[in-house]
């Protein structure tokens, strides 16, 4: 499910495209509202999958991405899971800018192995460029709230942690 949030370049084009192709199976919302999580409640609406796997337009997922999350919601019997971000620079950064404030950037490590999320651990991050989902406990919540995130112009932050702790509580 694509939902473009106000798109206005040939996104839409370019998934119909991809669309039409038949593989795999591809379903286009537009969305006028600005806001990620008023984006992705449109694409909750529709959505028929028992998990729902999140990413965001500047991520390029590894091609095991989402065997991989399947694998986590099988081994684990979690309800919900994040993975790993890491970023791609196009040049090395300053040496001011330190693995310790990745999170602030959404490109948090995380590292490779498994733990618990249980709202315990403040060094592991859940970013919505990297999470899944399990339908019913979503919808258990109440879907995404729409009143947080970079609305209207704003640097306004912390939707991912609040759903995080939604899901854990």
């Amino acid at each position: 499910i694509v939902a473009d949030n106000g798109s206005t370049d040939a996104t839409r084009s370019v998934v119909e495209r991809a669309a039409r192709a038949g593989q795999p199976r591809i379903c286009y919302r537009y969305v006028p509202e600005a806001g990620k999580w008023r984006a992705l409640n449109v694409a909750l609406s529709v959505c028929l999958g028992t998990y729902i796997a999140l990413t965001d337009d500047d991520v390029t997922p590894d091609p095991d991405w989402l065997t991989e999350l399947a694998a986590a919601f099988e081994t684990n019997n979690a309800g919900f899971v994040a993975g790993r971000i890491l970023p791609k620079w196009e040049r090395e950064p300053p040496p001011w800018l330190s693995p310790s404030i990745y999170g602030v950037l959404a490109v948090p490590d995380n590292g490779t192995e498994p733990v618990m999320l249980d709202g315990s651990s403040h060094s592991i991050m859940p970013v919505g460029a990297n999470m899944a989902i399990w339908h019913p406990a979503l919808t258990r919540i109440g879907g995404f709230r729409t009143d947080l995130g970079k609305l209207d112009g704003t640097l306004r932050t912390g939707e991912d942690h609040e759903l995080y702790l939604r899901l854990v509580a």
